[in-house]
């Protein structure tokens, strides 16, 4: 693939790691960590080379930092990196991560029938 028909991106002649490390200075150290270490565990089930990498990095590029970390934790801590899911179901999970959230508090108030207070977020600084 050369070009993207989505964003109309042209591949050719790329140097992925350069524009891989672009793209990540955008987040903070802890985003960032989390990131890398997600490609070394998905590396171990799934083939993931420079140019997946990128592809990754730019699908999440316009996602703001807090919704990025937030799918890191959803993805980690429901133990997605150890069933085989891979970077694109983990790249699903950070674009619906407001709309499952939104859906999450709409169920609690159903149940419950108070929205349960909300707590600061340990990640925003």
């Amino acid at each position: 693939m050369k070009y993207c028909p989505c964003c109309g991106y042209d591949f050719k002649n790329k140097d992925y790691k350069k524009e891989s490390k672009k793209l990540l200075k955008r987040y903070d150290n802890k985003t960032k960590d989390l990131i890398v270490n997600t490609f070394s565990v998905v590396s171990k089930f799934e083939s993931v080379t420079e140019q997946t990498i990128y592809m990754f990095l730019q699908g999440i590029s316009k996602i703001p930092t807090d919704v990025v970390f937030e799918g890191l934790k959803i993805y980690y801590k429901k133990s997605l990196n150890k069933s085989g899911k891979g970077l694109n179901y983990l790249k699903g999970i950070i674009f619906n991560v407001k709309e499952n959230e939104k859906k999450y508090k709409e169920i609690l108030d159903k149940t419950i029938g108070v929205v349960p207070e909300e707590f600061p977020d340990e990640h925003k600084s």
